[in-house]
């Protein structure tokens, strides 16, 4: 009823499921129509069909000027983002960060170090700082989730948004 932008105390108290997903986990699965991992061009792409869904959605409404991915993986997801962007005729940027950095180079995506432990390694001030608003901050590494969002937020204005994927496993931290 208070639309998607809801600060995140407010939608917890409202959560009539209880810090549970509406759909559960068999359901999850068999949406998919694959019990295996979904690809982007080729490289497994850890999303479900429901951020296939809606992160477009959400790209197209924001608009953003620069994504920055915490947690690369295998580095598809800022892949897929970036082909997106492209798809929609914005000029964004993406940032993936990871302990383990994909040394591949894509065109509008920028692979680079950096160890959740240590959230300023992730993305530098001066980047958080200067690089194009609105930002989408994808947040899906699963480690050290409180100081990075607490880093990140330090940087976050009006218009930009915070994506906390896998969250249900991370509520402790969020609630904090």
């Amino acid at each position: 009823g208070e639309g998607r932008l809801v600060a995140y105390d407010i939608r917890r108290t409202d959560d009539k499921a209880m810090g549970q997903s509406d759909i559960r986990s068999p359901e999850r699965a068999m949406s998919q129509g694959t019990a295996s991992c979904l690809t982007w061009k080729g490289s497994p792409l850890f999303k479900s069909v429901f951020d296939f869904a809606i992160l477009p959605m959400l790209l197209w409404e924001l608009r953003p000027g620069s994504v920055f991915e915490i947690g690369s993986g295998t580095g598809a997801s800022a892949r897929w983002i970036a082909d997106l962007i492209r798809s929609f005729g914005f000029k964004a940027q993406v940032y993936s960060a990871d302990i383990v950095p994909i040394t591949e180079s894509y065109e509008g995506v920028h692979f680079l170090a950096g160890d959740c432990r240590s959230p300023p390694t992730l993305f530098g001030a001066d980047l958080l700082c200067s690089a194009p608003r609105p930002y989408l901050v994808i947040e899906d590494a699963h480690v050290n989730v409180r100081e990075v969002c607490t880093y990140i937020d330090q940087f976050l204005l009006r218009g930009d948004y915070l994506y906390i994927e896998d969250n249900l496993s991370k509520d402790d931290d969020l609630k904090a």
